[in-house]
């Protein structure tokens, strides 16, 4: 399984930790594709509550945990034309369907056969993209490559302090 999972305790965590969301986006009804498709239209903001909740809890489990030591962030370059690129095509997607990774799987869950045809279309880029990968590493992805940062420090503040502000706004 590579440098990602040379623990099985990770893979039982991240499991744990799928199912915990899985269970949270759908008692929320964010599973449902009109309901994504309506934060679009600036209808209904249910799944930016949700999300951002999800995030904002996140983000202090993870900081709580890395300043009290017992994990390491691992962190990939930021690298903006790849980053920017690759939102857009999930955007797209997204716009397109009504669902992201998260909440298709979980409409799976729930029985809806759409969420199915997003699954197979997510499956066949990331192919298409490990396909090509040499080429766009080239190319396209490593373009304004800033190294390992996160936004604090790419903002220089403190990680606290930006989470302050996304529990604020």
């Amino acid at each position: 399984m590579g440098e990602f999972f040379k623990d099985p305790e990770d893979l039982i965590i991240g499991f744990i930790t799928g199912i915990v969301w899985g269970f949270v986006l759908q008692k929320a009804k964010v599973s449902k594709a009109d309901v994504v498709i309506n934060l679009l239209l600036l209808r209904d903001f249910t799944v930016h509550r949700v999300g951002v909740s999800l995030l904002i809890t996140t983000m202090l489990i993870i900081h709580i945990l890395y300043d009290l030591d017992p994990i390491q962030l691992s962190l990939p370059h930021t690298v903006i034309a790849g980053q920017l690129i690759g939102g857009i095509i999930m955007g797209i997607g997204i716009g397109i369907s009504g669902y992201c990774p998260a909440t298709s799987v979980a409409a799976i869950g729930e029985g809806a056969i759409d969420a199915i045809f997003f699954i197979c279309g997510m499956l066949t880029g990331s192919a298409i993209f490990a396909e090509y990968y040499p080429f766009f590493q080239k190319t396209i992805i490593y373009k304004w490559d800033l190294g390992y940062i996160t936004l604090p420090e790419l903002l220089g503040i403190s990680h606290w302090f930006l989470i302050g502000l996304f529990i604020l706004a």
